[in-house]
């Protein structure tokens, strides 16, 4: 039988920490559904902050999406937010990307907020951002 203790362990075992529970309630720690004011559930990232924000935004997709990429942006697509991390070492990437991509895009968070892109950071330390991120701000790393 499912009961609160056990899904308390569930949630604690699960590696990418996509949910949490506050009191008697679960949430998505982000990819909502629906509209949430992110200022809400999430931390803003600035550079003026007492605690630095990653210098590197790293996002990973597949070589077919790279010249859409490259031409229109960095998008959500169907989702909420861009999804980031801030490792390049796959091996140290708990969430923010796919472990089987094939290319790594990475933005300069000060160049991005100098754009007027406002980051977020989720409590799984995931970095999110409703983007779009112009091309220009994009670097492109090749995995495979």
């Amino acid at each position: 039988m499912l009961n609160s203790e056990r899904l308390k362990i569930l949630f604690v075992k699960n590696n990418k920490q996509r949910f949490q529970i506050i009191e008697d309630r679960i949430r998505a720690v982000q990819g909502h559904s629906f509209y949430i004011n992110p200022e809400k559930l999430f931390r803003k990232l600035e550079l003026s902050d007492e605690e630095p924000p990653p210098l590197k935004l790293v996002h990973g997709t597949y070589l077919r999406c790279l010249e859409s990429i490259m031409k229109n942006g960095l998008n959500k697509m169907d989702r909420q937010y861009i999804h980031f991390t801030t490792s390049t070492d796959l091996s140290k990437v708990v969430s923010g990307f796919r472990s089987n991509s094939e290319v790594l895009i990475i933005v300069d968070f000060a160049k991005a907020t100098e754009k007027g892109h406002t980051f977020y950071l989720a409590n799984n330390n995931v970095v999110l951002t409703e983007g779009p991120i112009e091309p220009e701000l994009l670097q492109i790393k090749y995995l495979k």
